[in-house]
């Protein structure tokens, strides 16, 4: 059965200055005196900027007949741990409190992905109580049915260390215990059917057990929203190898579990900390079929044949057919029939 679809991967750029030009997230560097700064900060503004810049790529994709649009992590509020204060509660603003539609601006982003019949994914900070605060990630499929996962491996630092340190999601957001699940989501048209989703939030994409898991569960398909720095806060000397840091681990992990990952970044300047683009579509054979290292808004589309996941897959999980000539014959009608489908997968 004919499993296509059309997947679109948003890079948001960073706000313009009259949005915000407020303080940097280094310069404050945890000091209480600056305070005050944090508490003017235009957060409504903000939200506001970055959910219009959502809902006009939602129905721009649409009229391209795009199945699938994805964004950044904390893609309503931008990057805000790069802030520090004792007080966790003048953070509140940069959260949707309660359920998922109780905010406006997710209420925004599912009524366009319900009038632009577009499954639409982007990260948000979740707030269900004081103690209880998530980076979470959001899938709205095309049946208007809601999907989350809450960020599981969380970087950063508790408390300021020296100047060199400046991310603390660590302090303001609690990691997830619930796993890595795997949803059957109304993505395509009717004749893909439902497809199997994981999602993973920046940080997660290092570890091998994210993917390991939804790929015993047969996940085809997996969204990646991040936020990733060029000054890495732990070691800087590492600065040089950020974006095969990136890439590698997501490419490897294609192959290891037979699956299409697409990562939506947000890059260029976010309160003071330049961020790396990144953004990229990967195939299950390892092949990076776009990607893009532009500090710019950019968008990366692309046709998908979740059929390719079937077949690489199989060379992990069914033994017996891998030891046949049938899945050869299967890539080979594949690659016949698929004129960008690289022959390094022959060598």
């Amino acid at each position: 059965m004919e499993k296509r679809l059309k997947v679109s991967v948003v890079q948001l750029g960073e706000l313009p200055s009259r949005v915000f030009h407020g303080p940097s997230g280094k310069e404050l560097n945890g000091s209480a005196s600056h305070e005050h700064l944090i508490r003017k900060i235009p957060v409504d503004q903000i939200k506001e900027y970055n959910s219009g810049r959502i809902i006009k790529n939602i129905k721009s994709a649409s009229k391209r007949g795009v199945d699938l649009i994805i964004f950044p992590e904390l893609a309503l509020s931008s990057f805000f741990p790069y802030f520090y204060t004792e007080d966790n509660s003048l953070l509140d603003n940069f959260f949707e409190e309660g359920e998922f539609l109780q905010s406006k601006y997710n209420r925004l982003i599912a009524d366009a992905s319900r009038k632009c019949n577009i499954a639409v994914a982007y990260g948000y900070a979740e707030k269900l109580s004081q103690d209880e605060r998530y980076n979470t990630y959001v899938l709205i499929d095309k049946d208007e049915e809601i999907f989350k996962y809450r960020k599981t491996h969380i970087p950063g630092f508790l408390k300021p260390v020296n100047n060199k340190h400046f991310q603390y999601e660590l302090k303001y957001f609690k990691s997830s215990k619930l796993g890595y699940p795997v949803f059957d989501a109304q993505i395509g048209q009717a004749k893909a059917g439902k497809v199997k989703v994981g999602m993973l939030i920046c940080h997660d994409r290092r570890y091998n057990a994210p993917y390991t898991m939804m790929g015993l569960k047969g996940v085809e398909l997996i969204i990646n929203g991040f936020n990733t720095p060029f000054s890495l806060t732990c070691e800087p000397d590492l600065d040089k190898y950020v974006y095969q840091f990136h890439y590698l681990p997501q490419q490897g992990q294609s192959i290891s579990e037979g699956i299409y990952i697409l990562s939506a970044s947000r890059a260029g300047n976010v309160y003071g900390v330049k961020q790396i683009a990144g953004s990229c579509i990967i195939s299950p054979t390892g092949d990076i079929l776009k990607n893009t290292e532009e500090l710019i808004e950019i968008v990366l589309e692309e046709d998908i044949d979740l059929n390719l996941s079937s077949l690489v897959k199989r060379q992990k999980y069914d033994n017996e057919r891998a030891n046949t000539n049938v899945l050869f014959k299967e890539l080979k009608v594949y690659k016949d029939s698929n004129s960008a489908f690289k022959e390094n997968i022959w060598q």
